[in-house]
């Protein structure tokens, strides 16, 4: 069976940095994409940035997320890209970029995200409200939509109807 871990190192085979990758996810939900990983064992980890890229060449740096330093304990990171100023469509990709603290860094393997045909996506604020909401919504679909707003008892306190790709 295939190994489940992945070793940082760098590209000599000679000079492994020791954080153990057992896993690493990017998974789009709600109009953001959760980011997580796993270590089996970290030494001098100093961070970990995030990259994101659209064509897996060009990378942006997204986040950083602090590392355990030395520790043969399993831990957990995530992080969340919330797509800020980015319209959230088509394929994203994602690697980690694990730094040392002595400055030696090297990169995960890439995992993609395709958000070609998210679903519909709202947001609304101020929450809680007591007479302005506002309401910001995307949809791929030219198809129209029935926008309603219900209160805590379950009576509907206002609907209208909307088409076109969102507003």
């Amino acid at each position: 069976s295939a190994d489940p871990y992945y070793t940082f190192g760098d590209n000599s085979g000679v000079n492994p940095l020791p954080v153990s990758l057992i896993s690493f996810t990017a998974l789009y939900q709600d109009g953001h994409v959760n980011l997580n990983w796993a270590t089996a064992s970290e030494q001098n980890n100093a961070y970990f940035e995030i990259e994101r890229s659209i064509d897996a060449e060009s990378w942006t740096t997204i986040g950083q997320v602090q590392g355990h330093g030395t520790t043969n304990e399993s831990n957990n990171y995530s992080a969340i890209d919330n797509l800020e100023g980015v319209i959230p469509s088509g394929t994203f990709y994602y690697r980690l970029k694990q730094v040392d603290f002595n400055g030696a860094f090297t990169y995960s393997m890439i995992r993609s995200v395709d958000i070609t045909n998210p679903p519909a996506a709202i947001s609304t604020y101020p929450n809680p409200t007591k007479n302005i909401l506002n309401v910001n919504w995307t949809s791929k679909l030219s198809d129209n939509t029935v926008l309603r707003v219900v209160g805590m008892n379950g009576v509907s306190v206002y609907e209208q109807t909307v088409d076109g790709v969102g507003f």
